[in-house]
């Protein structure tokens, strides 16, 4: 009976689709242009050689948050600069598609108090209902989230909504010593945080639910594309790079159907 709780437990079952789902993505490589590659990147272990001009990359889960990084032979994939580098990375089969998530953390932290944007994006809601730029309040939705709320933006029913649930969770926190997040299970424990506010232990939720939102459409986007040239080869927070075969285009659409869900 122990070992059968065991492995239905929440948490164990987010961290076995996180190892399949990781180690998929770094067996499928890369590919770049070596020429361009070598202009661009200085490998830091050379004794780390590339082979057939793939390179494989290595995603870290040992974070604080549970957020993988991923680096290979010192480039870090989440800060890759402008610069024509990029131009380094080349397809395998046909073409890349990228798919980037817009607003992800409003939009989940919409989705955790019940809260509704309608048709509008987060930031067109603040927008109007603050009467500011939308390129402005692009920038001040993420200060509300993990800053706190402005005294001139308490009156907007998201915010007001999102401070219920942070009192609540900050409670929660204080009282209970830990947090557990709602899709993985991972713990966040009060005496492992250091300098603790609530915009922190908020900061940490979302990354978690960032993480395992997508780790469980990976989980889906995985049955589709087994056995088929077309694969998921980088993924970064909010942001998913496919290689594909223009045979299997049809994949696309079953592919944006789990990100609609």
């Amino acid at each position: 009976d122990k070992v059968k709780k065991y492995c239905v437990d929440k948490e164990t079952q987010f961290l076995n689709r996180r190892s399949v789902i990781f180690s998929v993505i770094e067996s499928n490589g890369i590919k770049i242009d070596k020429d361009i590659f070598d202009n661009h990147f200085k490998p830091v272990d050379k004794d780390r050689s590339i082979q057939d001009d793939i390179i494989y990359t290595s995603y870290n889960f040992y974070t604080t948050t549970g957020r993988p990084s991923n680096r290979f032979n010192g480039i870090n994939f989440a800060a890759l600069k402008k610069d024509g580098s990029r131009k380094v990375f080349i397809p395998k089969n046909d073409y890349f598609v990228e798919y980037d998530l817009t607003a992800y953390h409003p939009i989940l932290l919409s989705k955790i108090i019940g809260f509704d944007f309608n048709e509008e994006t987060p930031y067109g809601y603040l927008a109007r209902e603050a009467g500011i730029p939308l390129k402005e309040a692009k920038v001040e939705f993420i200060k509300q989230m993990y800053g706190g709320v402005f005294e001139k933006y308490t009156h907007i029913e998201f915010f007001k909504q999102m401070q219920i649930y942070l009192n609540s969770i900050w409670e929660e926190f204080q009282t209970k010593g830990k947090f557990i997040c709602p899709e993985s299970g991972t713990i966040f424990y009060k005496d492992k945080m250091e300098e603790a506010t609530p915009g922190k232990l908020l900061s940490y939720i979302i990354q978690n639910l960032e993480t395992s939102h997508n780790i469980n459409m990976m989980w889906d986007m995985m049955k589709i594309l087994r056995g088929k040239n077309t694969q998921l080869i980088l993924y970064v927070y909010d942001s998913f790079l496919f290689d594909i075969d223009k045979k299997e285009e049809k994949l696309i659409k079953e592919i944006e159907t789990i990100f609609m869900k």
